[in-house]
């Protein structure tokens, strides 16, 4: 536990439990007793990278509410860790043999790493990587660490890719939102994201070369206690909708909210929910 840091603020990624503040106030792992069960996924991921890199920034010397929106809906890797380390070999292949897969490199190897739906750099570096961690069995704890990828591996994956394009993208560079879709029934939707980013998505295979994330948010919730004792400010945000099943109106009525990032507001005020309820009802009746 982290009680009341000096620093004025805790948070956690996924992340090593020891960590979950500034780093002059981290605790140790050493301190508790290994059945409680950290084992080797205790170390910083690209989320908790990032979260640091943008505490360190001006705009986080004072964490307003919409600060802590930009933080949450971030998109960007962070510019360097050990894992990114320990690919570096694959951005300095040169691959002369394969002109063809020029304009691919180019793309990846000038990607600005910020994964937004737009980005043709994120979509190659995506479709790539989705590639290669599937030839080499890797999860999403390799981000984590440090990883060796065989240039061999990587030139396998960039023809992969470039066949994937050919087949599916008529030869064009899709950007991002071409290729990560928000998919459910009939809503299909371009998405902005990557894996390890603070606005995470990891992908699985969807058709015609496009993927769909199968794990990413689940709920999202801001709020804002005043200093005055004044109502909780309230926003949340689902990445489908409140209901699970098909007919209801709500199954997909979020899904363009999240694609954009928007969220609506919430109140624990009981006369304004019911006034603006859809239906009362008894459960039971």
């Amino acid at each position: 536990q982290v009680t009341n840091p000096k620093c004025g603020w805790v948070f956690n990624t996924n992340c090593n439990p020891a960590h979950a503040t500034t780093e002059e106030e981290w605790g140790s792992l050493d301190d508790y007793p290994q059945y409680y069960g950290w084992g080797v996924d205790s170390g910083e991921n690209h989320r908790a990278k990032r979260f640091f890199e943008m505490m360190e920034e001006p705009e986080s010397e004072k964490i307003t509410y919409e600060r802590m929106k930009e933080i949450k809906f971030d998109y960007e890797l962070p510019e360097c860790n050990n894992f990114q380390n320990s690919i570096e070999n694959l951005f300095k292949a040169k691959f002369e043999d394969y002109p063809e897969l020029a304009p691919l490199i180019h793309a990846i190897n000038s990607w600005d790493r910020v994964a937004h739906k737009g980005s043709v750099g994120a979509a190659a570096y995506l479709i790539t990587f989705q590639k290669m961690w599937k030839i080499l069995g890797y999860g999403d704890g390799a981000f984590k660490g440090t990883v060796s990828i065989p240039d061999s591996i990587y030139l396998e994956s960039l023809i992969w890719t470039k066949n994937q394009i050919d087949e599916h993208y008529n030869g064009v560079l899709p950007s991002l939102g071409e290729v990560q879709r928000h998919v459910r029934a009939a809503v299909d939707l371009p998405l902005s994201g990557f894996p390890d980013v603070l606005a995470a998505n990891y992908n699985q295979d969807h058709i015609n070369g496009r993927y769909k994330p199968h794990v990413a948010d689940s709920y999202v919730h801001f709020a804002q206690w005043p200093k005055d004792g004044g109502p909780v400010k309230i926003e949340t945000l689902h990445p489908f909708g409140a209901s699970s099943r098909p007919e209801s109106p709500h199954y997909t009525d979020q899904m363009k909210m999240y694609a954009d990032q928007e969220t609506k507001t919430m109140t624990l005020d009981r006369e304004e929910i019911f006034k603006n309820a859809e239906r009362i009802y008894h459960p039971g009746k």
